[in-house]
């Protein structure tokens, strides 16, 4: 990618040569006759080749650097989770029950217990010390998270909402939206045609848009709330930045703006503010980014505790771009027009994107992704580091992650793996494999994916 705007190569001139030479022709040069001495210097040469040919002389292939680890079955909707010593499976084969498993990185099964009766499973996460097991009602829309201990798989609590751990703090926020009480749709209710229905966190059926959320800090020893807020505008959790720790941003419906402490819920810094209320709030480095709607819609960057405001600027027609992070940098996308990347320090424009599914942070640089991964750029300029073409897919965000994984499925039933690491200069193709993967984990030194919709595999790599 260039750094202007779109992501059109720079231009090549090409020069043909045509079919004519410059070089007289063979025939016009007069050869003097070859020696005996050069004649046979040639027979012996052509010999010598020969020989080297016959007996290996051709250096031998590079070992793959993949190993083999082991094989384990797994449905089609089977999931599983890839932690750096643990490889944990929620499956339920034909023949058997349904259960959560885990596994050490040898193959060996360290526990297995039944699912949770709840409805269908729909995710796995880490937290220190637990596995997270999500499940969803279908007939109620309620998504209820399971908490499992790590080295037992005993169950200890569970909790009737989808939870995200916050990394190293052992909370987790949740958020619900709030409806207007006379746009709930009672049984029997017609629904207008069209409408676009909204499912509230009692699993029922809302026809007007939430304005407002409730939030709660969980904590994850124990599955209970630590607190919870009023009705407010927007609630993101934050981590440390700016020599302070991490924090729970509350945008109130004055326009205000508060950063609360994530265990007890005080107010540590706030941001008094007149205006649109905040919707969206971000954390980029040490810099807040705050973006609200309405006539004056706009965003700003703020120090990490509110005390410096670095830029604000309004921002026309916001209700059909979105503001969000592709770290380092922020991203400002337009359906009709592309991506503008923005110095989070200063909100000024770095390059445009004109043409761009969207940008995904990885460890070494931002992802150019549509329906596969393009190429991978600077995110200070746009320029292009790494060329992806022939890859289809890439797995390894977010930046901390291990090196991107790339796919590449072949005609036979093969598929091709390649590694990106931190500021490598071209994809290392790793090897192919004889299976279709359909999706993979990674971490430093071993991989897994889901092979052929029927098993899941685990390799080492070098």
């Amino acid at each position: 990618m260039a750094s202007r705007e779109g992501y059109d190569d720079d231009p090549v001139a090409v020069i043909d040569l045509g079919t004519d030479r410059y070089d007289p022709a063979v025939d016009a040069v007069a050869r003097p006759p070859l020696s005996a001495a050069h004649r046979l210097r040639i027979a012996v040469l052509a010999l010598v080749g020969a020989l080297v040919l016959a007996t290996g002389g051709a250096a031998p292939p590079a070992p793959s650097p993949l190993r083999d680890g082991y094989a384990l079955p797994l449905t089609s909707d089977g999931q599983f989770l890839l932690t750096s010593d643990r490889l944990y499976v929620a499956n339920q084969p034909a023949d058997g029950e349904a259960a959560v498993t885990a596994y050490d990185l040898t193959g060996r099964p360290v526990w297995s217990v039944p699912q949770p009766a709840d409805g269908e499973h729909v995710g796995l996460s880490a937290a220190p010390g637990l596995l997270l097991f999500m499940s969803n009602n279908p007939g109620q829309g309620l998504v209820r998270t399971t908490a499992l201990d790590a080295a037992t798989g005993r169950p200890l609590w569970s909790f009737p909402d989808w939870l995200t751990p916050l990394s190293d703090t052992g909370a987790a926020l949740v958020t619900e939206d709030v409806f207007p009480p006379d746009s709930r749709v009672e049984p029997g209710d017609q629904v207008p045609p069209g409408a676009m229905l909204q499912v509230g966190p009692d699993g029922s059926a809302y026809l007007a848009t939430s304005r407002e959320v409730t939030a709660r800090v969980i904590d994850l020893a124990t599955g209970t709330a630590l607190w919870r807020t009023s009705q407010v505008t927007a609630a993101a959790a934050l981590p440390a930045g700016g020599g302070r720790g991490p924090v729970v941003l509350v945008g109130l419906p004055d326009g205000g703006v508060e950063l609360r402490d994530l265990r007890t819920g005080s107010v540590r810094w706030s941001l008094d503010r007149s205006g649109a209320p905040v919707r969206y709030a971000a954390q980029v480095g040490d810099v807040l980014l705050l973006v609200w709607d309405g006539p004056d819609a706009g965003a700003a960057g703020y120090s990490a505790d509110l005390g410096r405001r670095l830029w604000e600027q309004t921002t026309p027609e916001l209700d059909r771009r979105h503001f969000g992070v592709c770290a380092p940098m922020i991203c400002l996308s337009d359906p009709g027009t592309g991506v503008e990347v923005r110095d989070p320090a200063t909100g000024a424009v770095a390059w445009r994107a004109a043409r761009v599914g969207h940008l995904q942070p990885s460890a070494s640089g931002l992802v150019v992704y549509d329906e596969r991964p393009r190429r991978v750029v600077d995110p200070a300029t746009g320029r292009t580091v790494v060329e992806l073409t022939g890859w289809r897919e890439a797995e390894g965000f977010p930046p901390e992650s291990a090196p991107l994984l790339l796919r590449r499925p072949t005609d036979t039933h093969q598929t091709w793996l390649g590694l990106l690491a931190r500021e490598a200069t071209a994809v290392r193709t790793l090897d192919v494999v004889p299976y279709v993967l359909s999706s993979c984990q990674l971490v430093p030194g071993v991989l897994a994916c889901h092979a052929d919709n029927r098993e899941l595999r685990l390799w080492r790599y070098e």
